[in-house]
């Protein structure tokens, strides 16, 4: 599965918690956090309240990631990269050819970490399991700048149970769990109960 190639996970309640604490952990004021255009509207809410500075990235006719824009915004300052896929809202999903063009950009800013918003990645109409990844295409030394968002709540249908995660390299999900316990402690364990349910029965 896609989350194999990431070794450590943290629980979080609801991938939007998850990702207003990664916002929190690694912008400082002056940092640049790049969302490409259309987007969800918590993205720059929480980038601002993280005291980021926000860069929309304007997408290109197929409402994906434009390059050349890209080229033109990302900077030194470039801290975080969000990429949702399939996005909310236009529906696009980006192609394994199309992620690595993504790639080779990204990858010339050693400072920069990758956000992929995933929530929406197996709701996809094809025969795969879900929609092609930057981790299927990249190298091992960017594949640690990689932090996967997901929860139950889209693929599995289950909104209102506020259960997420995130899947990323060791420091990371240490500096993720200090700040959840230091915030909100932990996750009700009887809300795992559901959740548990829908990852075990999970279609092949």
């Amino acid at each position: 599965s896609l989350h194999d190639a990431v070794p450590i996970f943290a629980v979080t309640p609801g991938s939007k918690f998850g990702l207003y604490t990664l916002m929190q952990l690694f912008c400082d004021q002056g940092d640049e956090v790049i969302i490409p255009a259309p987007y969800w509207v918590s993205y720059v809410t929480q980038a601002k309240l993280a005291k980021a500075e926000v860069k929309i990235c304007q997408p290109n006719e197929n409402y994906k990631v434009s390059i050349e824009n890209l080229r033109e915004i990302l900077s030194e300052k470039s801290r975080l990269f969000i990429l949702n896929s399939p996005n909310n809202p236009s529906g696009a999903i980006y192609s394994h050819a199309e992620l690595k063009e993504l790639y080779l950009e990204l990858k010339k800013f050693p400072r920069l970490l990758v956000i992929c918003d995933d929530i929406y990645n197996q709701l996809i109409f094809s025969n795969e399991n879900r929609a092609p990844s930057l981790l299927d295409i990249c190298d091992e030394d960017f594949r640690k700048r990689i932090i996967l968002v997901h929860g139950v709540s889209k693929s599995y249908a289950m909104t209102g149970w506020r259960m997420g995660w995130i899947a990323a390299e060791a420091e990371c999900i240490q500096k993720v769990t200090a700040f959840i316990s230091q915030t909100l402690t932990c996750i009700p364990g009887c809300i795992g109960s559901g959740p548990e349910v829908a990852l075990v029965q999970r279609r092949p």
